[in-house]
């Protein structure tokens, strides 16, 4: 776990893949690249998951 202070008396733990996926999420927005986070199901049919890339 990592303890993120968000002030002087508050901190959260972050479980390691949340903890990656906001700094790569950071690292992608300071290189001027857009992110999408969309909560879904964990498995999509392939009619949801080309919808949601954007695809036929």
């Amino acid at each position: 776990m990592y303890q993120a202070k968000l002030e002087e008396c508050y901190s959260l733990a972050l479980p390691k893949q949340l903890r990656d996926a906001v700094q790569q999420t950071a690292i992608l927005l300071s290189e001027g690249k857009s992110v999408t986070i969309s909560a879904t199901e964990q498995e999509l049919t392939t009619e949801q998951a080309a919808r949601t890339l954007g695809v036929s």
